[in-house]
């Protein structure tokens, strides 16, 4: 799979994304990269509804970014497994490109890591908590939403995604940053 940094002047340009990527043969897609503020509300304000996949980078200096990569536009009829694994590589290929951004840092390592599945029950779940913004973010597969309490969270997990309570109860893990 090939990526590509670009410009896409057909591509819905919103100021609040980020870089764009291009990825092909297939799945063939446009993405952007959105990094996420850590201490404001504002920053964290996300509502998307398109395949995602969200992960922590740290960088050379040992400071921690939370980034997410979006669809914007898919070019094939690839599924919802074909393309979570192309974002996946993705990810892993943008986070490299990252690490290649900062000079002088030979021999200190960085890295990421993919945001992890609430529990074994709800597999493409992830929840984020960012205790400073005091805010969840919730990824799915089709989408990625927040919320100010952990209640409307839940409400949200069981009315729209249709999570019964004892998928929610067991063993359920979100990534904390607190910075």
């Amino acid at each position: 799979m090939s990526h590509f940094l670009c410009e896409d002047p057909i591509a819905d340009n919103r100021e609040d994304l980020g870089s764009l990527l291009y990825s092909y043969p297939k799945p063939s897609f446009i993405a952007c990269v959105k990094e996420v503020g850590l201490l404001s509300v504002e920053s964290v304000m996300m509502n998307e509804n398109n395949y995602n996949i969200g992960f922590l980078y740290k960088d050379p200096h040992d400071k921690i970014k939370v980034f997410f990569i979006i669809l914007i536009k898919q070019h094939d009829r690839s599924g919802p497994v074909e393309v979570q694994n192309a974002l996946k590589e993705t990810v892993n290929w943008y986070a490299n490109c990252l690490l290649k951004q900062n000079p002088g840092t030979i021999g200190k390592k960085g890295g990421y890591m993919l945001l992890k599945d609430y529990n074994k029950h709800t597999p493409g779940l992830q929840v984020l908590y960012l205790p400073k913004a005091q805010r969840y973010i919730l990824s799915f597969e089709k989408g990625i939403t927040n919320f100010g309490d952990n209640q409307s969270m839940i409400r949200f997990f069981h009315e729209v995604l249709g999570y019964k309570i004892e998928q929610m109860s067991r063993d359920g893990e979100m990534t904390v940053i607190e910075m």
